[in-house]
């Protein structure tokens, strides 16, 4: 089976929201962890939020898998 998706039903499927699953938890993380922020190269949480909002799901993962390694590397230390 073959599922058509126009793009604008792929541009709501994409976008996040401040209250998505697991957006409110990754920003508590961030808040939570000194120098993440700075490390993700953003210059205060707003900017973060709004860079969370504004990009799509791909773009999340891939500041949630940065923050995790910052973390680890963090916690090894």
């Amino acid at each position: 089976m073959k599922i058509i998706v126009t793009e604008a039903q792929f541009n709501r499927l994409n976008e996040l929201s401040s209250k998505s699953n697991g957006v409110e938890e990754f920003i508590e993380m961030v808040k939570s962890t000194k120098g993440l922020l700075k490390h993700l190269g953003f210059k205060n949480m707003k900017a973060l939020e709004d860079f969370i909002t504004d990009n799509g799901i791909k773009d999340f993962y891939e500041l949630k898998k940065d923050a995790a390694d910052f973390k680890k590397k963090s916690e090894d230390k």
